[in-house]
């Protein structure tokens, strides 16, 4: 993945994250399924993680980023987290 793919997955995380994952977590508990993700959790922890080290310089958004990519263990495949 190059840095301009990365940044594309990026804003479109940054738009869905808060409005989406809240609700989603509010239903679900933990244990969402994957296919609700805008993205595989492999490629956003990608995106997430060159977007962040593309801010070395400013360790808040940074941190911001690297924060947002923690809640993505919540993200089971859909099959496991049906299970739960």
């Amino acid at each position: 993945m190059n840095i301009d793919r990365a940044i594309k997955i990026f804003d479109v995380w940054r738009e869905w994250f808060y409005p989406c994952h809240l609700m989603l977590h509010a239903i679900f508990m933990g244990g969402i399924p994957e296919s609700f993700l805008p993205y595989s959790v492999d490629d956003l922890n990608e995106a997430l993680t060159m977007v962040a080290n593309s801010h070395v310089y400013d360790r808040k958004i940074t941190d911001a980023i690297i924060g947002t990519r923690n809640f993505l263990s919540l993200y089971l495949n859909d099959e496991e987290a049906l299970r739960t």
